[in-house]
């Protein structure tokens, strides 16, 4: 991708910064890494994330995008017309116009003539899926110094500023989130920036035991009751001098919120059996995907506790609402499955892209460890290769990319799979044989077979129902 150069375009984007591939090929573009830096005032921003990672600040002067070496922003690919689209900002809004391209626009999935581009929006043009930004002014942020491992997205800034924050400090933190975003790493990153020097324990609230609750907690002497063997420090002890994170706060019962608050308030722990209470030294990291406000008006978590443990809040954003993280994760679940990342089709990272993905980054990494497992041996992944079982579905009600059936083989291929290839290609064959993986001799076959005539799903044809 390049940016024409001319003095107007220089001035304009003076605080772009050239990555190592620009100085190569006189490519000017921002790295998308997790470190963020000073730039003059950028309200929007296209983040291709495929098939090369690239930031596009948008401005006041409209960007023509497409192949022509001429234009403000080029794209390399088959499926790139000359002149593709057209982008222009308008009073802070987005808006993108097809330029009679021959495979379309696609705005969260769906073809547009012209279309506003919402922040954390997905836009493809030809071979490229790109994720709509807004961006804060004049702010530098470490992600990977502060957050390693959850990426760098402007989502995440809130959440990487308080982490820097409360480090240092001994306030309790609460971290909220729904469940699988990665509470746990957050509370990781606030123990390892801190200067305790005692190890992390982790204590999944909803597995403890109400009979065992004491014994878990605070340890037993020997002997203290039945099967007692030996001595135990406990949980809260075995963290002494580190950090305590009570994972699934909301979870705990009414009688372990009691036991709790009273080893908050005093900082001492009396083990069972034992006749003097014992000092700990701990810091409290908590985190719940449940509204525990809520659950205080309807009885269920003690106010007194939500008050000691809950001194500094951290939200974490859903997956969702930072789609420009989607890809860099799955890339890095599958390489740790893999030890290499296989080349990925447009149309499936479209569709990683527009995933809802209720089960966050943990149901992603789900999601890539089983693609992994299955499809481990190819080295190009494609719409198909994705599960059955992995609905593919966009806000505010607007249409759905089904999931998708086949493995790659035409026998396995059904119609709509091959109806959305062609749609999505302007019945270019060529081109939708290569995203199913299959050859283009198949894909006439699959035509015959189903009924459809490729040239249906040309621009200004009828279209195939």
């Amino acid at each position: 991708m390049t940016r024409r150069s001319d003095p107007e375009s220089s001035r304009a984007h003076r605080t772009r910064c050239p990555t190592p591939e620009s100085h190569a090929t006189g490519q000017t573009t921002v790295p998308l890494s997790g470190e963020r830096q000073h730039s003059e005032p950028t309200l929007l921003a296209l983040d291709i994330v495929h098939p090369l990672r690239r930031r596009i600040p948008l401005g006041p002067r409209p960007l023509v995008l497409g192949r022509d070496v001429e234009l403000d922003v080029r794209l390399l690919g088959d499926a790139v017309s000359r002149r593709h689209a057209q982008i222009d900002v308008r009073a802070g809004v987005a808006a993108v116009t097809d330029l009679e391209s021959r495979n379309g626009v696609y705005v969260d999935g769906i073809r547009v003539q012209q279309g506003h581009l919402r922040p954390n929006g997905v836009l493809r043009i030809g071979d490229h899926v790109a994720v709509v930004r807004q961006l804060e002014a004049n702010v530098s942020a470490s992600f990977t110094e502060h957050l390693p491992g959850m990426w760098g997205s402007e989502a995440l800034l809130d959440c990487a500023q308080l982490v820097a924050t409360v480090a240092g400090t001994v306030q309790p933190t609460l971290i909220r989130g729904e469940s699988g975003t990665g509470k746990e790493l957050v509370a990781h990153a606030i123990h390892s920036r801190s200067s305790r020097n005692g190890p992390f324990v982790a204590l999944n609230c909803a597995a403890l035991s109400p009979q065992l609750l004491e014994a878990e907690l605070f340890g037993h002497r020997h002997g203290a009751y039945t099967g007692a063997q030996g001595s135990r420090p406990g949980l809260l002890r075995s963290a002494s001098g580190g950090t305590v994170f009570l994972d699934e706060l909301g979870e705990l019962s009414g009688e372990a919120q009691a036991k709790l608050l009273r080893v908050v308030q005093t900082g001492e722990v009396l083990p069972v059996g034992a006749d003097r209470p014992v000092r700990v030294d701990v810091r409290y990291v908590a985190a719940t995907h449940r509204d525990l406000p809520k659950q205080i008006e309807e009885g269920r978590f003690r106010l007194d506790l939500y008050h000691r443990i809950c001194g500094v809040q951290i939200e974490i954003p859903p997956l969702r609402q930072r789609r420009e993280d989607i890809l860099p994760l799955f890339q890095l679940f599958v390489r740790k499955q893999l030890g290499r990342t296989p080349s990925l089709g447009t149309m499936l990272v479209e569709a990683l892209c527009l995933n809802q993905w209720p089960g966050n980054v943990r149901q992603l990494e789900h999601i890539a460890s089983a693609m992994a497992a299955v499809h481990g041996a190819r080295t190009h992944w494609r719409l198909p290769e994705l599960p059955r079982e992995l609905g593919v579905t966009q806000d505010d009600g607007q249409a759905s990319l089904p999931a998708t059936s086949g493995s790659g083989r035409p026998k396995d291929m059904d119609e709509e799979t091959v109806r959305r290839a062609l749609h999505s290609h302007e019945g270019n064959v060529s081109l939708a044989a290569s995203e199913l993986g299959v050859a283009r001799q198949s894909l006439y076959t699959l035509t015959r077979k189903f009924g459809l005539r490729p040239d249906a799903f040309r621009r200004g044809k009828p279209r195939e129902r």
